[in-house]
């Protein structure tokens, strides 16, 4: 998202592991000011344990990006936006 362009952004996602027995679903609500991120995850109860997944929004370069860190490999994570200036 284009951080001058936009004041905050509301990430939908799903999160899966390959074989759908661990998977949450939610929103990553975004903030931010040009030089501080906020941001805050609210999200279904897991199926199974999702665990090995960290959501988090930050600032690179002139954009906020939706980041997804894993322990392991084998996840699917997709999301779409909506921002808002």
């Amino acid at each position: 998202i284009t951080a001058a362009t936009f004041a905050a952004c509301f990430f939908d996602y799903v999160i899966y592991d390959g074989s759908k027995t661990n998977m949450r679903s939610g929103t990553l609500t975004t903030v931010w000011n040009g030089s501080t991120v906020e941001y805050q995850e609210t999200s279904t109860v897991d199926i199974g344990d999702t665990g090995g997944v960290t959501l988090s929004a930050a600032l690179n370069g002139a954009n906020v990006e939706f980041r997804a860190t894993v322990t392991s490999d084998n996840w699917t994570v997709k999301c779409i936006s909506r921002a808002l200036n």
